[in-house]
């Protein structure tokens, strides 16, 4: 059997099991936060009482905010006081919500030309950014290709936030800004593959199946944001958390009867996306490790130290580096 292929079946069955537990311990969580008596007015409260919670002009930007669990922070953020700019699909129909028409754009996340125009649209009302929340992301999508020629969900879920995370730092600075990223816990499946596959880019824009890039961008996003925020001066309170196993829209793509497992059983089970919307804001405005990838409120070995670092941060920079040099005109401004 071809070694490809091969592998493309064992991540398969791997995310299944790892699905499996996890959706267990979701349910374990959920009965002990009902118990606890932890809801929404539970959790608004600890975030306000949070030496992280700041009074004054709070800043966030929200990507995904179309998103089901991205339009909960949206509403959740505003709820505690945020001016909210968000970007990413259908973001529109967010004005309702009480976000300014001014704050929204319409962008495809995996263009990075699309997401610099619009910071720089935003330069002048949004002096810094308080908070982020990276909640974008695409799964199981078939063999496709962003505008630079990145394999689809690298250019979505990795490289997306790479180069936000870039453009951000290089427009506002790190004042004070914390940034969440939202990862999955699908990353521990990651020993399947060879480190040194990131010795040169085309590990960004191979594609063995859906569920095989889905996990493997996801790794990536995790592993990048470990490992800058352990090799960089800058002092930035960076994190990726695995959200929870939430039915979303972004399960669309899954296998169907997977799917409708998701939907008809599952649901009652895994965390809304409520639940998952206001732990994360609870993270956002808690001690945090920096770098760390954080699981149902605990930061994870993660097992990122030791896999070829160098050749990793360095095909990173070389793809993030091609894709500037076709945005002359935004990194001049």
């Amino acid at each position: 059997m071809d070694a490809n292929l091969l592998l493309g079946i064992v991540s398969v069955l791997h995310l299944y099991a790892l699905a499996a537990v996890y959706s267990l311990a979701e349910l374990l969580v959920t009965i002990y936060d009902y118990f606890q008596g932890h809801d929404k007015t539970y959790y608004m409260k600890k975030v306000r009482s949070s030496g992280k919670y700041k009074k004054g002009k709070k800043i966030a930007l929200v990507t995904g905010g179309a998103g089901a669990i991205g339009r909960k922070i949206v509403e959740y953020l505003l709820d505690l006081e945020y001016e909210v700019y968000v970007m990413g699909h259908g973001v529109d129909d967010l004005r309702h919500l009480g976000v300014s028409e001014e704050n929204i754009c319409e962008v495809d996340m995996a263009d990075c030309i699309e997401v610099s125009r619009c910071l720089q649209r935003w330069s002048k009302s949004m002096e810094r950014v308080t908070l982020l929340f990276a909640c974008h992301g695409v799964m199981a999508c078939g063999k496709d290709t962003s505008n630079y020629g990145i394999e689809k969900h690298m250019a979505v879920n990795f490289l997306s936030n790479v180069f936000l995370i870039n453009t951000i730092l290089q427009k506002f600075g790190n004042s004070n800004c914390r940034m969440i990223f939202l990862s999955s816990a699908t990353l521990h499946a990651a020993h399947l593959w060879d480190p040194q596959e990131f010795s040169s880019v085309d590990a960004f824009r191979r594609y063995r199946n859906g569920y095989h890039s889905y996990a493997l961008s996801k790794y990536c996003l995790s592993r990048y944001i470990y490992l800058y925020s352990n090799h960089t001066d800058r002092t930035i309170d960076m994190v990726s958390v695995h959200p929870g196993i939430v039915p979303t829209a972004l399960y669309n793509n899954v296998n169907i009867l997977w799917r409708f497992f998701i939907q008809s059983v599952l649901k009652h089970v895994l965390w809304t996306p409520s639940t998952a919307a206001l732990k994360l804001i609870e993270a956002a405005h808690s001690d945090l490790i920096p770098g760390a990838y954080y699981e149902y409120g605990r930061a994870m070995d993660s097992s990122f130290r030791g896999k070829d670092d160098a050749n990793f941060m360095r095909s990173v920079q070389k793809i993030n580096s091609e894709v500037f040099a076709k945005l002359p005109e935004e990194r001049s401004k």
